[in-house]
């Protein structure tokens, strides 16, 4: 059970100084993650958006990378640390970018995820999202289908 009255961190714009922190998470996380300097063109990039939560100490404990094009939203990555899940993290992350959509006139948003993550599955599901289709084969170590899940604003 999620406890959305736990503090979760202060929210806020990735800077250059964040890459070698996220990219440090996507390690513990992903099984292909991204380098720093993937990071690093994404928080440089014109298009991407990468939020972070950090503790007071500057620890971050979560953050979402997206990108926008047009009308159009792609949810790219995000990550929760372990000590940190199911505290709304996640939930934040995610409300943040589709408050900045929103803003932003976006009318789609579109994700992929694994089809073995119940948890995420229920969490975007919770947020409106809907699966549209499935990608055979998308995922590696292991192999595993990806769902692709839309939100419309």
């Amino acid at each position: 059970m999620v406890d959305m009255n736990r503090p979760v961190g202060n929210m806020r714009t990735a800077e250059l100084k964040d890459s070698a922190g996220i990219a440090a998470l996507e390690a513990e996380v992903f099984s292909h993650p991204w380098n720093e300097e993937m990071v690093s063109s994404s928080i440089q990039g014109i298009y991407d958006h990468v939020k972070i939560l950090e503790t007071v100490e500057g620890k971050i404990t979560g953050y979402i990378i997206y990108s926008v094009v047009c009308d159009s939203a792609d949810l790219l990555r995000v990550a929760v640390d372990a000590g940190t899940r199911h505290c709304g993290v996640g939930w934040k992350l995610m409300e943040a970018m589709i408050d900045d959509c929103v803003t932003g006139d976006v009318q789609n948003i579109f994700l992929e995820v694994r089809e073995s993550n119940a948890a995420a599955i229920a969490m975007y599901e919770k947020m409106g999202f809907l699966k549209i289709s499935t990608r055979k084969k998308y995922y590696d170590l292991p192999v595993e289908d990806g769902l692709v899940m839309q939100k419309q604003l």
